[in-house]
């Protein structure tokens, strides 16, 4: 009787590993699409964020008119 209960004890520890193996697979896997989604993101907005830099900084960059003295 307790070589039954021991291995139905071993059987259980065995499937709650796979259960947590599941688990914690499917989080990194949701944690990697969540990065790759943010990366993307961000190199969206990058070539934005640029562009509006350089029309500032073109503005930044010109002589103001001389003044009359």
């Amino acid at each position: 009787v307790a070589v039954e209960a021991a291995k139905a004890a071993i059987e259980a520890a065995e499937g709650a590993v796979i259960e947590a193996t599941a688990a914690a697979d499917a989080a990194a896997e949701e944690a990697a699409e969540d990065a790759a989604e943010g990366a993307a993101e961000g190199a969206d907005a990058a070539p934005e964020d640029a562009d509006s830099e350089a029309s500032e900084g073109d503005q930044d960059d010109e002589p103001s008119a001389p003044r009359d003295t």
